[in-house]
């Protein structure tokens, strides 16, 4: 009987081992701190011209003092990140609204791929003109933990840090005037698994979310100045 009983287990574990993928102790794994896993995705400012500044990758811990250092007001910032640390990006756009900045996303050529997604989309609505042109891929979910922390982290942290990161976005909104409800619906209405396409057809369906930019150059085909 306890044979059978043993054997079960056994058969348990090594289900579960499978099924979430534990590697066996003797494969050669090498693993990464936080802070290489951010060094890898620095953000890069780039002066273009000018008053005109490329701002590309991924948003991490001490990007927005960067962000003031390098870019100066009233000038026009080309955006292109898939996002990253959210309260990070909202020091960076409670600058940009500050600083009367340009924002602009645009992707004018076909072989082009041009990105503004997640906690980008919060430095962009700040700016005091907001350019969509052509056709870029602009993408909103709703805020969460990056993958390799909610492992390492108390679950009461994750979700202090959720509901803080929620009424800190809102807090944005309200303070940029982006906060028309089909608008801020954009923010929260989608899961943070997913990653949910912003187009013109967006906007036939929802009118008041077009409040996002003020300006529309082709952007899917949809040409308007708010």
């Amino acid at each position: 009987m306890f044979r059978v009983f043993l054997s079960t287990v056994v058969i348990g574990i090594l289900v579960l081992a499978y099924h979430f993928q534990i590697p066996p102790r003797d494969l050669d794994l090498s693993y990464f701190t936080e802070d290489q896993i951010l060094e890898s995705y620095k953000i890069d400012i780039t002066n273009i011209e000018d008053g005109v500044y490329q701002v590309q990758g991924q948003i991490t811990p001490g990007d927005c003092e960067r962000f003031k250092q390098q870019i100066p007001r009233r000038s026009v910032v080309y955006l292109h990140s898939p996002g990253g640390y959210v309260e990070e990006a909202i020091c960076i756009s409670e600058y940009v609204y500050r600083s009367n900045i340009h924002t602009v996303v645009s992707r004018e050529q076909e072989d082009e791929y041009v990105i503004c997604a997640s906690a980008c989309t919060y430095i962009f609505v700040s700016g005091k003109t907001r350019t969509l042109r052509g056709e870029p891929f602009v993408g909103f979910h709703s805020p969460g933990q990056p993958h390799f922390m909610l492992f390492a982290s108390d679950p009461r942290r994750i979700q202090h840090s959720a509901y803080k990161v929620g009424r800190l976005m809102r807090e944005l909104l309200y303070y940029v005037g982006a906060d028309h409800p089909d608008l801020v619906d954009l923010f929260f209405n989608h899961p943070n698994e997913i990653m949910y396409k912003f187009d013109a057809q967006h906007i036939e369906r929802f009118p008041g979310s077009i409040y996002f930019a003020t300006d529309y150059d082709n952007f899917y085909g949809l040409t308007r100045k708010v």
